[in-house]
């Protein structure tokens, strides 16, 4: 049996159980598609015998609401209520119906309950979001932690970044959407979007996690698959600067760059994230602002966890890198 192509199919499957779970309880795309994503990872083992087994549906909903309620206590918030009123159909019960595991539960009472055919019909449209939004930008990494479940891309999950159309989840260097193999110091050569920063001199890449003196110069490098316009930002929870633009009379930038001059990284200690973002079209300094504090926000950890950039314009993809900057 191919155990990637078997968790991806059940992935496909029951993906859209943990996506509207989450989605429930965190209330923002980008945070319920990054956690299906790690509920998944974290199920990568297990995959191949949840396609058929009873209980299936269960299984991931149960994984995916303590996953949330993990978060959620991190940051000090309470779960919501549930969203059925007295004697209205469970989440669950309407999970196994959309499914197809038990098609006719709760048919009596659809018949005659309106609010449990418009939260059905609402499920129903946000799997079909799953399907077109986040399967596709996500599956590559639950097939790599299906195939080798303690490989370090399978530990390292919930350090992500992801295109701005959708989200994805993959370790690494940068975080982008492909599979790991083949890559470089720029991470796959598949990607959409990479971005590496080098240090010294010969130029030396810093891992994602390095350290770095704040004082120092750093280059930074990019490959992108097709021509855009270049962004990149620094934020280190208190300020976001622009390291470099792409005005929209320049020519557009394509293949693998070197960038021109040296950025300085200087401030006090902690953890700074870069975000590289190619996009068609010009971005205003204020809206990559606002993305990148977005993204941000929530002190250290959120810097360390690198949530994506949201609000770009569309077809935009982007990738990161976290630096740990030292006086």
């Amino acid at each position: 049996m191919d155990v990637r192509r078997e968790a991806a199919r059940t992935y496909r499957q029951l993906g859209p159980v943990a996506y509207r779970c989450t989605l429930a309880l965190l209330g923002r795309e980008e945070e319920a598609a990054l956690a299906t994503c790690q509920v998944f990872a974290k199920l990568a083992r297990d995959l191949a015998s949840l396609s058929g087994a009873a209980g299936a549906v269960a299984l991931v909903q149960r994984a995916a609401a303590k996953h949330c309620e993990r978060l959620l206590r991190r940051r000090g918030e309470p779960p919501p209520g549930s969203p059925s009123g007295p004697g209205c159909l469970s989440p669950l019960e309407l999970e196994e119906r959309i499914s197809g595991r038990d098609p006719g539960a709760g048919r009596e009472h659809l018949e005659d309950c309106a609010a449990c055919r418009d939260r059905l019909a609402a499920m129903e449209r946000q799997g079909e979001d799953f399907r077109r939004e986040v399967y596709g930008r996500t599956v590559d990494t639950v097939m790599e932690a299906a195939a080798d479940p303690w490989a370090k891309g399978a530990r390292r999950w919930l350090l992500a970044a992801f295109p701005a159309a959708g989200l994805a989840a993959s370790a690494g260097l940068f975080f982008l959407l492909a599979p790991r193999p083949p890559s470089d110091e720029m991470g796959p050569r598949s990607a959409p979007l990479g971005l590496a920063v080098y240090a010294g001199e010969p130029l030396s890449p810093l891992r994602d996690g390095g350290r770095t003196n704040g004082r120092s110069p750093l280059r930074l490098r990019v490959r992108t698959s097709r021509p855009c316009r270049l962004h990149i930002a620094a934020a280190d929870g208190r300020s976001v600067a622009r390291l470099f633009a792409g005005s929209p009379e320049a020519e557009r930038l394509e293949g693998t760059v070197l960038l021109p001059g040296a950025v300085s990284l200087g401030g006090p200690r902690g953890p700074v994230r870069l975000y590289a973002v190619c996009s068609t079209a010009p971005i205003a300094d204020a809206d990559l602002y606002r993305a990148v504090r977005a993204a941000t926000s929530g002190g250290e950890e959120a810097l360390r966890a690198g949530g994506p950039l949201a609000g770009l314009p569309p077809g935009s993809t982007q990738a990161s890198v976290l630096l740990e900057r030292e006086p």
